[in-house]
């Protein structure tokens, strides 16, 4: 997918209902229930366009309150730090299971009749 530019993400929606509302800062956090009622999109596709924005340049910092605009580099931190765990453990879970499917892969070419 090409990347929006701010001009577009400003101007159409979602894109633009999402960032009117966001706010600076953890405390205005905006939570997904508001953003969804507010957007008229279900939880999974306003995850979706998030996505995109984030891809097109947009940080929007997210957490167990909701969705918000970074207001300090404290905040960046913590968020950085929790995405990281996560991607970690993501990559963990794949290293196990391509291991799993190589093994597998092994064990079919060994029974096959020559």
């Amino acid at each position: 997918m090409k990347k929006l530019t701010e001009a577009q993400l400003r101007t159409t929606e979602p894109y633009s209902i999402i960032l009117s509302k966001l706010r600076h800062g953890a405390k205005k956090a905006i939570p997904v229930k508001e953003l969804c009622e507010a957007t008229g999109l279900p939880d999974r596709a306003l995850r979706k366009y998030i996505e995109i924005m984030r891809e097109c340049g947009v940080c929007i910092i997210s957490d167990k309150n909701g969705y918000y605009l970074p207001a300090t580099e404290d905040e960046l931190t913590r968020f950085i730090s929790r995405t990281e765990k996560t991607a970690r453990s993501y990559f963990a879970s794949l290293r196990t299971a391509k291991r799993t499917l190589r093994k597998l892969q092994t064990e079919t070419q060994l029974k096959l009749p020559i």
